[in-house]
């Protein structure tokens, strides 16, 4: 039951997000870019002003950060999520948004 109540709990986090951010809920491709490591395992989906990092990996990853990308923390799904001047770093099988 535990594990439920978290993933409800990031559930209404994230319909919180998308509420006050409404690049969450535009459809146009077109508006949509996508960076990832195949060998790290993470991918960012960039859309204005919002990106989206997601580590697929087990291990803690790096993911480059260039300083004209978002750095605040809008959600993430571990506490262990970092930002700093030029990496985001994100604990094992986690992800965040950032503004």
């Amino acid at each position: 039951a535990a594990r439920h109540a978290k993933l409800f709990v990031l559930y209404r986090a994230l319909a919180q997000v998308r509420r006050i951010r409404p690049e969450l809920t535009d459809p146009r491709l077109t508006r949509l870019s996508v960076d990832f490591d195949e060998d790290a395992r993470w991918l960012v989906l960039h859309r204005e002003t919002i990106s989206i990092l997601v580590n697929f990996s087990q291990d803690a990853g790096l993911v480059p950060w260039p300083t004209s990308r978002p750095r605040e923390i809008l959600l993430a799904t571990d506490a262990g999520v970092s930002v700093d001047e030029t990496t985001v770093t994100l604990p094992a099988h986690s992800a965040t948004i950032l503004a």
